[in-house]
């Protein structure tokens, strides 16, 4: 996904949609905002990940992802835990390739799952917040 948007755009249609008292306009509109910029910031994230790893930081890496999967909660209460299986992928990836030079990268990927398992079985039962607009 790569795409812009314009802010001061997007500030005068918000700005008009509640004017207009066209608070489901401006639902889309801020939801549209949401996802340019939680996927931005999370991509951001992911590089930094990465950099820690290179760094041998895995537990810093773990973290930032950590963080980055969270950056979807306000669009999808499921895309945290979908978000945390890509990314344990990465720090399984390192843990394979560095485990005999004491990474951890096994045990926080597994972590990560485990993570993303309880928060899908704790999120079971809410309703999806783009099925509540």
């Amino acid at each position: 996904m790569t795409y812009e948007y314009d802010f001061e755009t997007f500030q005068t249609n918000l700005r008009a949609a509640l004017d207009r008292s066209d608070f489901y306009e401006a639902e889309r509109l801020l939801l549209e905002a949401d996802r340019f910029e939680s996927w931005r910031s999370s991509e951001i994230k992911v590089l930094r990940a990465r950099n820690a790893l290179l760094r041998g930081q895995v537990q810093l890496a773990f973290d930032v992802l950590s963080a980055a999967a969270d950056i979807f909660g306000s669009i999808d209460l499921k895309a945290p835990s979908q978000k945390r299986l890509v990314y344990a992928k990465m720090l399984k990836e390192h843990g394979q390739c560095y485990e005999r030079f004491g990474s951890n990268g096994l045990a926080l990927a597994e972590q990560m799952v485990q993570d993303a398992m309880r928060q899908t079985n704790a999120d079971a039962t809410k309703p999806n917040r783009e099925e509540t607009t």
